[in-house]
């Protein structure tokens, strides 16, 4: 809309701003960066006010709204008054939500799994790591979490998390059960048929 001012006397022309483009992060990893930005017509100047859950930011008057470091309290939904002599413009909303990583590594050799399998998670996601330890070896401990019981690791996400799987050389000293020259595995459970079992050894 186009309304009429008076500016030193005289009458002058001035359009009310439009927003033509509103764009902005929708997830972002804590303690990455989160970008929001607007592009509007009108006649200038045009000022800018940024808002998080309809509360204006402090500072943030430019068409470009930058977070650095997200955090947790970040997230929320943000949107932008754009105003001139004419009138203001609020825009629609973009909800920001900020996940967590979790990088999983491996010493020694085998593998881990991860479920769920997620490029991130949101706060409070119940993960489960599983280790699988190659022949002749054994998961000796997990580095960088707390919960392992065995080859398992059940964990809750609630910041970015970095665990190590070490898997060592099975000590030939160690106590292992073979059962018709089969190595049971710590924690598994067989059945055998009755008069099919033959006991060997302990090794």
């Amino acid at each position: 809309k186009t309304h009429t001012i008076t500016q030193a006397g005289e009458e002058a022309q001035v359009e009310s701003p439009l927003i033509t483009g509103f764009s902005g992060t929708e997830v972002s990893i804590s303690g990455q960066a989160a970008t929001f930005s607007v592009t509007a017509s009108g006649t200038a100047p045009l000022s800018y006010q940024w808002k998080r859950n309809g509360t204006a930011i402090a500072g943030a008057t430019s068409s470009t709204l930058q977070l650095t470091v997200v955090q947790q309290n970040d997230a929320g939904a943000y949107s932008v008054l754009v105003s001139n002599e004419a009138g203001s413009v609020e825009s629609d909303s973009i909800s920001l939500s900020v996940h967590y990583t979790v990088q999983v590594s491996v010493t020694g050799p085998g593998k881990v799994s991860i479920s769920p399998d997620q490029q991130s998670y949101a706060p409070g996601t119940k993960a489960t790591l599983k280790a699988t330890p190659d022949e002749g070896y054994m998961l000796g401990s997990w580095k960088g979490a707390t919960g392992g019981d065995g080859s398992s690791l059940a964990f809750t996400v609630n910041k970015n998390l970095n665990i190590t799987a070490e898997f060592v050389e099975v000590p030939e000293a160690i106590n292992r059960i073979f059962v018709n020259d089969q190595l049971v595995e710590e924690g598994k459970y067989i059945s055998v048929p009755k008069g099919l079992f033959e006991y060997k050894h302990w090794n």
